[in-house]
Formats: structure tokens, C-alpha cells, sequence
């Protein structure tokens, strides 16, 4: 299954071009309705992840609640120290944290 986030895209494609005076109402409403779809798709992914997770009875390895819950947790799985190499269990958890760093910059810019 691929996530269907591209998807969003697709929504901001016709704004490319326009410049800011350009912009009407619309805008607005197309920005929350992209939000919306957004937090949708990211919901889904987690969920396909979480089963994912639970079918590879690595639920004891990996619990998503600590990437939503701990900010320290989510930079520490994200980023490596200086000579660290991903390996295994870890470069999925570090993918996993990417995850929840993007959709965080994603709300962000959309809100």
C-alpha cells in the first residue's frame, strides 16, 4: 500500500503560479481542506504502520505512542549521532520518526 499524501499535493498545484493579490476566499478553504485530507491520510498510514508493526510482533519493539507523546523521543529516533549506522529494528523507527517530523511540518505550514 502507498500512502496517499501526494494526493494533497495536487490541492496547492494551481497556486504555484498565482501571485499573493491574485488569491481570493478560496484559498482559505481550499488550505483547510487540504489540512483535513492531510490528517486523514497521516491517520491511515499510522494505522497501516501500527498493523504492520502488530503482524511483525514487533509492538514490543516499536509502540508509536512514543513518537506522538515525546518530542525528545521523536529527535533522538530522527537524527543520528556522529557514527551511528541504522541497522535493523533501528532504521525503522528512525523512518517512523521522519514520518511524524513531516507531518508536523506539514500542519504547520498548512494552518
Amino acid at each position: 500500500m502507498l500512502s496517499r499524501i501526494s494526493e494533497v499535493r495536487t490541492l496547492y498545484g494551481k497556486y504555484s503560479e498565482i501571485l499573493p493579490d491574485e488569491l481570493n476566499d478560496k484559498v482559505e478553504n481550499d488550505l483547510k481542506n487540504g489540512q483535513d485530507e492531510m490528517e486523514k491520510i497521516f491517520k491511515e498510514d499510522i494505522r497501516f504502520i501500527d498493523n504492520m508493526i502488530k503482524k511483525s510482533n514487533g509492538a514490543d519493539r516499536i509502540n508509536l505512542q512514543d513518537f506522538k507523546s515525546s518530542d525528545l523521543f521523536l529527535i533522538r529516533r530522527g537524527f543520528l549521532d556522529r557514527n551511528e549506522q541504522l541497522i535493523g529494528i533501528q532504521k525503522t523507527k528512525f523512518d517512523i520518526a521522519h514520518l511524524f517530523m513531516c507531518k508536523s511540518t506539514l500542519s504547520y505550514f498548512l494552518v
